[in-house]
């Protein structure tokens, strides 16, 4: 018995007629009397009552056809399923984010769009360092990652920079020089700093690292932050001053100063980075769609 078998059955039990039914499923009559034949001699039994103008069921073929018609729905149902899950309209992405790419709006268009436009995927989001997640994306615990900082190369990984910003200085609201339009970073020589722990950015944490010693000075570090939200909340309290993305800006907080730096300096991108072979359909939409919707070289607007 297979599936083609189920399909004749079915077409004659709705029609009761093999003819109609051998037109319906385009196929000459003869073949298809032999299929149900051999269909009833599977079963031991007849499964239609041959009657001089068409046929009936028989109580055996009866109960068959419930049967016959629940395996061919759920066929149906899991070739659909499959093919939804191919064109990328259906499956799982695992998506991991850092907490210092969080507060970027690019990042959070991208997951509603992404979401929008695939309803059927079930999206999953899980939050950790920089080398937790590069490590989950190689390893196959995560489909995709955005975080923030070059990559070095990982084999088997592919990363693509999606999100570049200039650094701001961050100073509470009170400070000396919180009236200032522009900063030169050199003015901070002497600050208590906040940063980001290295083994959370390590880009982000040498790039703050390198712009102050490129300022003519190394900061001095009063306490590690493991994301920038909070650490902007202790710039606020007055802790100390940071450097932090320019992004930051839309957390709007009313007693921090964001200031730009005089000469401009790159904070580390936001990548995202996933299996070279780029996985499923719906892991490809996403690569495709954040590539496509990619803000490279552009700030947000505050």
């Amino acid at each position: 018995m297979d599936i083609r078998h189920l399909r004749y059955f079915t077409a004659v039990a709705e029609e009761l007629h093999f003819t109609r039914a051998a037109e319906k499923l385009g196929i000459r009559q003869p073949p298809l009397s032999q299929q149900i034949q051999q269909l009833e001699r599977e079963i031991g039994s007849p499964l239609f009552h041959r009657l001089s103008r068409g046929v009936e069921l028989t109580a055996v073929g009866a109960s068959f056809l419930q049967d016959a018609k629940a395996i061919l729905a759920h066929i149906d149902q899991a070739l659909a399923n499959a093919r939804q899950v191919a064109r990328g309209d259906k499956g799982r992405l695992r998506m991991g984010l850092s907490m210092s790419v969080t507060a970027h709006p690019w990042i959070a268009r991208l997951i509603r769009d992404y979401r929008a436009q695939h309803p059927g995927v079930q999206l999953t989001l899980e939050l950790n360092d920089f080398g937790q997640l590069t490590d989950a994306v190689r390893d196959g615990a995560l489909d995709v990652a955005l975080v923030r900082g070059r990559t070095a190369e990982i084999p088997g990984l592919t990363t693509y920079a999606v999100v570049e910003e200039r650094l701001l200085a961050a100073l509470p609201m009170g400070h000396r020089l919180a009236g200032a339009a522009t900063l030169d970073l050199a003015e901070l020589a002497d600050e208590d700093f906040l940063i980001i722990p290295r083994t959370a950015g390590p880009n982000i944490y040498d790039i703050i690292i390198a712009a102050c010693r490129e300022a003519g000075f190394s900061p001095r570090i009063v306490q590690e932050v493991p994301a920038f939200p909070p650490l902007l909340n202790l710039v606020e309290a007055g802790l100390g001053v940071a450097l932090a993305p320019d992004s930051m800006r839309n957390m709007r907080l009313e007693g921090v100063r964001l200031l730009d730096l005089q000469g401009g300096y790159d904070t580390a991108p936001i990548m995202l980075v996933y299996r070279a072979n780029e996985g499923t359909a719906a892991v490809r939409a996403l690569v495709t769609q954040a590539r496509r919707a990619a803000a490279i070289r552009t700030t947000p607007t505050p």
